[in-house]
């Protein structure tokens, strides 16, 4: 899809499969070998980057992020956001930022990035730079984390915009079947943190096709945390 069909649509969550795909949205040289976990080689081409005197940045946040390393990712995306000043090297920034201080539980330095990416979208002619897919990234990844440790699920003001978001697309008009099932299990659903059988736990009237279908990156059949 080009950026002019992108823009015709206006989508609230955009999902990109691939180096090239990543490229070009982004537009950063940064690949998608970070977003799969292997870091080492991430690691590498961030030095040999740093090495040639070029800032590795948001990327070596964003991979400080994906490795646990939530303290030195907030730490490098701050230090990041008061040295860059052009509007569209800013504009990465901000956006890595949106992800970074959500998962870090600041809530009130997530919106403020947002607000100012916006700003910097529109003053650019950049539609595409929204902070809503960020917000998307953010959330899920702090709710995994939550999960994790055995926390629950993070504050609703971090996922439920997110919800509300995707919800209306991705249920059509099998909106009535969950009306009873928690916003918070349709949230991390949508986002494949659910198990086959933890859905058809919800006790819906959604056959197993229709369970899957809710599941943006396919179904799993691994039951997660709750």
């Amino acid at each position: 899809m080009e950026s002019r069909e992108i823009e015709a649509v206006k989508p609230e969550v955009i999902v990109v499969l691939g180096n090239t795909a990543v490229k070009n949205l982004l537009d950063t040289n940064i690949g998608i070998t970070k977003l799969r976990g292997e870091f080492q080689e991430a690691e590498a081409a961030y030095s040999r980057a740093n090495e040639c005197g070029r800032t590795p940045l948001p990327g070596l946040s964003l991979l400080r992020l994906a490795q646990g390393d939530i303290d030195h990712a907030v730490a490098s995306i701050r230090s990041a956001l008061v040295d860059t000043s052009a509007r569209a090297a800013r504009a990465r920034i901000l956006a890595a930022a949106v992800e970074i201080l959500l998962v870090a539980a600041d809530v009130e330095g997530a919106r403020a990035a947002d607000s100012e990416l916006r700003d910097v979208a529109k003053s650019i002619g950049m539609p595409l730079l929204s902070g809503t897919s960020a917000h998307a990234t953010g959330a899920v990844h702090l709710a995994d984390l939550h999960e994790a440790l055995g926390k629950g699920a993070p504050p609703e003001a971090m996922w439920r915009p997110v919800l509300e978001a995707i919800a209306p697309r991705m249920l059509g008009e099998s909106a009535e079947a969950v009306d009873e099932v928690p916003d918070y299990e349709l949230f991390r659903a949508f986002f494949s943190r659910r198990s086959r059988s933890q859905m058809t736990g919800w006790g819906t009237t959604l056959d197993p096709a229709q369970l899957d279908g809710l599941c943006i990156f396919g179904p799993r059949d691994d039951d997660q945390p709750e």
